[in-house]
């Protein structure tokens, strides 16, 4: 109880720690997938704890020490379209807070709910004086948040309730799912549809994603294209969605790049290997003479890699 009395006069005093950390991370998202362009998220919004929340919680769950035990105090939800959204938005997190990430976990429960959650440690500045703490994260689709409020007001966190109730919920989470499903087989479709009228258009990270998984079979991530798209239009002069097409469908260039990787770290070119080594025999691979040469060259700048890898591990 005194532990708890101490959290409370703490709390009063510097709730302004867990609005600022709220704000910080709500900012960072938004401007994150803003400059970006990708249409991820829904909506986006924060929240803190009432004392009152706080101290029901802290007694129910009976906790020794509030600050460690608690991690939802600083709250933001993070609603996305559907789940393949959710992956995208999962794996910016998992990125920028590398390190400082305490929980990651997916979350499924029998009643019905459904959620990505992540617990993080976020450094503010409060008054001039650094503050760490925690900011709990929810990432939902459109039909786990309708699931969530439908259910809150009448069943979640209610042990006792008839079980026909608690059977019908589980069924309108299963048909929500059944929602959540179609949605996102539907966005793939239209992906493909849209993709294949846009080839003059500008690359955009959600372009070379889509073509990753068309011509490589691979799902890579949204940051992962994001720095992909970068190399390929700042190190490449490859802007078009074309030219990327174009490079990965090169069976001669695919072959050599994947020779060379075998050759020298005996394995097949990963998809991010195919597509930066790729583009950059693609610009060169007009006369034969000017073949040889590139190649040369990307065996030297993989073989660099290669011993630069070789002694960061020797280091540790």
């Amino acid at each position: 109880m005194s532990n708890l009395i101490g959290f409370m006069i703490y709390f009063r005093k510097y709730r302004k720690v867990y609005e600022r950390a709220i704000k910080s991370v709500q900012k960072e998202i938004e401007e994150y997938f803003e400059d970006t362009g990708e249409d991820f998220i829904h909506y986006i919004r924060g929240r803190v704890k009432t004392g009152e929340s706080i101290t029901d919680k802290a007694a129910k769950k009976k906790y020794d020490d509030v600050f460690e035990q608690m991690d939802d105090i600083a709250g933001v939800r993070v609603v996305c379209h559907n789940e393949s959204d959710i992956e995208q938005v999962a794996a910016y997190i998992q990125m920028r807070y590398s390190g400082s990430i305490k929980e990651d976990k997916p979350i499924k429960k029998d009643r019905g709910y459904k959620a990505h959650h992540f617990v993080i440690y976020v450094q503010v500045l409060v008054a001039g004086m650094s503050q760490r703490t925690k900011v709990e994260i929810q990432l939902r689709s459109l039909a786990q948040d309708l699931f969530d409020t439908l259910s809150r007001r009448d069943m979640y966190k209610i042990p006792a309730l008839p079980e026909e109730w608690i059977n019908k919920m589980e069924d309108l989470g299963k048909t929500l799912e059944h929602v959540d499903s179609l949605a996102d087989e539907l966005k793939r479709e239209w992906i493909a549809i849209n993709l294949s009228t846009r080839l003059k258009d500008s690359l955009t990270a959600q372009a070379i994603k889509q073509i990753v998984k068309a011509k490589l079979n691979h799902d890579m991530t949204l940051p992962e294209a994001m720095n992909c798209l970068s190399n390929l239009v700042v190190g490449r002069g490859i802007e078009k969605i074309c030219e990327l097409e174009s490079i990965l469908a090169h069976d001669e260039i695919m072959l050599v790049v994947d020779s060379i990787y075998e050759e020298l770290l005996e394995r097949k070119a990963d998809p991010n290997g195919k597509i930066i080594y790729g583009s950059f025999l693609y610009k060169r691979w007009e006369t034969e003479e000017n073949r040889k040469a590139v190649i040369e060259t990307v065996k030297e700048s993989i073989q660099r890699s290669k011993e630069y890898g070789q002694n960061i591990l020797a280091k540790r």
